[in-house]
């Protein structure tokens, strides 16, 4: 099987996993009532796509600078997840240790569960794409490239 439809197999499962919590998540979280954890949520989460859809928009344009990084998005989207957990972590800390917070618990739990799950699913994503770079029968790296050209000259 190719490798590029395996690739999109597995992101379409990571999108499609993503956007159904998401609207659960927003439907528990209505259905119990708006908390602060909303705003932090938001906030992150319209940014982090602000700059992903804004990639996407040029990519499909064909205006992509060369030297804009992708990795920059993964990165957003690691950072979001990992902000999103510490927050949840944070409000069971102040819920378990007396004080006021006006967060329901299944909400919490659901939050740190989603955010949790897609912070390991982010991370893997980019360390597979990233770090963990398989080679395709056949492909050669830049140093090998770059031996053979200065062996021609």
């Amino acid at each position: 099987m190719n490798c590029h439809i395996i690739r999109s197999f597995t992101t379409c499962i990571m999108e499609m996993y993503h956007e159904n919590c998401r609207i659960i998540c927003i439907i528990t979280t209505h259905s119990t009532h708006i908390d602060c954890l909303g705003l932090y949520f938001v906030a992150m989460n319209y940014t982090v796509h602000a700059i992903m859809y804004g990639y996407y928009c040029l990519q499909a344009l064909r205006m992509v600078p060369k030297s804009f990084p992708a990795v920059i998005i993964t990165i957003g989207q690691i950072i979001q997840m990992f902000v999103g957990t510490g927050v949840c972590i944070s409000c069971w800390y102040y819920k378990l240790s007396g004080r006021t917070c006006q967060n329901d618990q299944s909400n919490l739990i659901a939050g740190a569960l989603m955010y949790g799950s897609y912070l390991y699913l982010f991370a893997d994503f980019a360390f597979r794409r990233y770090v963990f770079v398989k080679k395709e029968k056949g492909q050669e790296d830049e140093k090998t490239i770059m031996k053979k050209k200065n062996k021609m000259i």
